[in-house]
């Protein structure tokens, strides 16, 4: 595998990788609003607000370049990192909207989260939305019955 690393296709896939993620966060949040996290990658700043077309045009492949291009392959995994946790984080904002409760105040910077945290917060969330829709539709069938 280490044969691979910083390797000009792994390089490539990573950046669609990114820009298909990113794409999926801008259509979440243009559906709940802001939400503001700090980013996995970097703790100093929000995830919402790191400049992606800046970073991608930072990390790239270089011909003869092996070492940078090692580091651009680390680097491209660690935004993959930081983009599928905000996309989570995000997808759980609109489960939570979906649902009907009222989403937590998010005007303040929230701290950086774990990977485990995050996805354990993302499927409560979701489940949540599932037995309210179930409980729903079971409400809607006794009152047809009746």
């Amino acid at each position: 595998m280490s044969e691979l690393l910083g390797s000009e296709d792994c390089i490539k896939s990573l950046r669609k990788d990114v820009v298909d993620i990113q794409s999926a966060i801008v259509d979440v949040v243009s559906r709940t609003g802001p939400v503001r996290y700090t980013s996995w990658k970097f703790p100093d700043k929000l995830a919402c607000s790191l400049d992606m077309v800046a970073l991608l045009g930072e990390y790239d492949f270089v011909d003869g370049e092996d070492a940078y291009n090692q580091h651009s392959h680390i680097v491209l995994l660690e935004l993959v990192v930081d983009r599928l946790l905000l996309l989570l984080q995000s997808v759980s904002a609109y489960t939570e909207l979906q649902a009907g409760r009222s989403r937590r105040d998010r005007s303040q910077q929230e701290g950086c989260l774990s990977v485990g945290l995050v996805v354990r917060n993302y499927w409560g969330n979701l489940l949540q939305c599932v037995k309210k829709k179930e409980n729903s539709k079971d409400i809607k069938q006794t009152k047809t019955l009746d």
